[in-house]
């Protein structure tokens, strides 16, 4: 019997042990927040709506009027969280603003911060929670919105919500993010790549924020159990969400533990900045993100294939860089294959030539008032040049454009791509009909449900002008004799029209090219079928059929040698 009730005993001490080592540390700062205006991204669950019921908390207790503003997704949302942490009070002194905020679209946040503007002096904190699996750009110019209103505060503070994810991306997936985001697939991946890049937007941030009253920190609440799960497809299954709850209940925190770090660093004296912090205590981050070089290489990535090198001369205003469509007012300076360029507008992703396509890489690094001094290594030459950054006009990001405005683009670069081939530049107008085909795919549609039009265009006009995009860009190939390409390209045109006659001729050549009489033969057949006078296409038929009889004729003999 005693036994029993000592195992008892041992097993319900291990398991309250294990409980509160897994809970983690707990915040115990009494600072006053008399006044003070807090944001906080993604505050309609989670850590977020935790972190404001905690400060809410503290305000209404010690009869403080804290002011907190729940940057949410859907209203709707927020307002239900706003609900929520007023319940827990009798005295409704705290003010609770409820804002929609999407941390993907440029304009949402242009207009987040316009509102702040207009209703508040000053901020004394933002907590950046929301955004798990978005490009890390939208915390990032959130912020940089926001700094104007922070400095303001005479004691500011930025938190950015990290995770411990963030260990699991190596050197191999720093370069491929900074390559091209489309490789890597994996969701922890991308969940620990977006934690990384808050590691390191922490770090660079504080040091440029080093002289002013601002301080940037990053908090790892640890495994809470948050709606995140949701995005991690086998921890989300129901049987194996069952299996895992004996589990769960003891080392996954609640919203209201995990919030604690944040927390910490909201009201905390101290004044360490740029750092990365655990159960309410300062911790080691991944040495990839303490890495100044692999940090340089994720703020400052120059070229894929590190042919373009880059030397600041004089930094520029920390903000927006140019993208795709900004109009940048330039100077180049000290170039080796041009003269002295002053005051000269260039429009990103709007140029002709190896040399100018080299340049809007560089340009789209630098930042308003910055000089740079570039190394370019173009086919085994070394060329040098000075830029500066005069003036932007910033167009938005591609992701943030509706449909229309894409269209537009992309229709623009197919008729540049037109006068160029016209021109027999066959080179630079196959860059403009790729451009155009990278624009017009950008453009999402619902296979499931496909809608009539997008923004007022019709998804057939997208498809023929995908179609279209595709043939222009054979035609190039086709002058060169690039014949697989040519049959790629011939057949994606097909598929979206397969009685293009265009595409079914130069299929058909290309085939002849490549020896494959059949193919060629089937091609050539179906284009007469829908133009029987085509002349150009008998006769390269009647070529094809000599072909195919004369391969006849050696199988023929092949085969009589054999059985004889």
């Amino acid at each position: 019997m005693w036994k029993y009730i000592a195992g008892s005993v041992v097993v319900g001490t291990v398991a309250y042990g294990l409980v509160k080592y897994f809970a983690g540390g707990v915040c115990r700062c009494t600072t006053r927040l008399d006044g003070q205006v807090v944001v906080i991204t993604g505050a309609n669950s989670g850590i977020g709506k935790a972190l404001a019921l905690e400060l809410a908390k503290r305000g209404a207790f010690i009869l403080l009027r804290a002011t907190l503003v729940l940057a949410c997704r859907t209203v709707e949302k927020g307002l239900e969280a706003k609900k929520y942490i007023l319940s827990h009070f009798k005295n409704k002194s705290v003010k609770i603003f409820v804002k929609e905020l999407d941390l993907c679209k440029i304009s949402s946040i242009a207009k987040f911060t316009c509102d702040l503007k207009a209703e508040f002096s000053e901020i004394y904190a933002l907590v950046n929670n929301a955004g798990v699996f978005y490009h890390p750009q939208g915390p990032f110019i959130l912020t940089h919105y926001l700094l104007d209103l922070l400095k303001k505060s005479v004691h500011a503070r930025i938190v950015n919500v990290s995770s411990e994810g963030h260990r699991i991306v190596n050197v191999t997936d720093l370069n491929a993010v900074t390559k091209c985001q489309t490789e890597i697939r994996d969701q922890f991946v991308l969940y620990g790549v977006s934690k990384l890049a808050i590691n390191l937007f922490t770090k660079e941030l504080s040091k440029k924020l080093l002289n002013t009253n601002v301080i940037v920190n990053a908090a790892n609440p640890g495994n809470v159990e948050t709606p995140i799960f949701r995005n991690f497809l086998p921890l989300s299954h129901p049987l194996f969400f069952a299996l895992q709850w004996p589990i769960r209940i003891v080392v996954i925190k609640s919203p209201k533990q995990g919030a604690q770090t944040p927390l910490h660093l909201l009201l905390t004296s101290n004044r360490t900045t740029g750092q990365y912090f655990t159960d309410c205590k300062l911790a080691l981050s991944s040495p990839i993100s303490t890495n100044d070089k692999f940090r340089m290489l994720k703020m400052e990535p120059v070229s894929p294939d590190g042919n373009i090198t880059k030397q600041v001369l004089i930094k520029g205003n920390w903000g927006l860089k140019p993208s795709e469509n900004s109009k940048c007012t330039i100077t180049i300076t000290e170039c080796s294959s041009l003269n002295d360029i002053n005051n000269y507008l260039i429009i990103i992703g709007d140029t002709d030539g190896d040399l100018w396509r080299s340049v809007e890489l560089c340009l789209i690094t630098m930042e308003i008032g910055e000089k740079s001094k570039f190394l370019i290594l173009d086919s085994g030459k070394s060329i040098y040049l000075v830029i500066e950054l005069l003036d932007l006009e910033f167009d938005g990001y591609i992701y943030d454009w509706n449909t229309a405005k894409k269209y537009n683009l992309a229709m623009h670069h197919k008729e540049k791509g037109n006068q160029l081939f016209k021109e027999n530049n066959n080179k630079e107008a196959a860059f403009r009909f790729i451009k155009g085909l990278k624009i017009i795919h950008s453009i999402l549609i619902d296979v499931e449900s496909i809608p009539l039009s997008i923004d007022d265009v019709l998804v057939s006009d997208i498809t023929n002008f995908k179609a279209t995009l595709y043939n222009n860009l054979s035609s190039c190939y086709f002058k060169n004799g690039l014949w697989e390409a040519v049959i790629n390209l011939c057949l994606k045109v097909l598929s979206y029209n397969s009685n293009n006659v265009k595409a079914l001729y130069k299929l058909g050549v290309a085939y002849e090219h490549d020896a494959n009489y059949e193919k060629s033969f089937e091609a050539f057949t179906k284009l007469l079928e829908l133009e029987p006078g085509n002349k150009a296409c008998t006769d390269h038929l009647n070529l094809v059929k000599n072909k195919l009889k004369k391969a006849d004729i050696r199988v023929n003999n092949m085969v009589k040698k054999m059985f004889n």
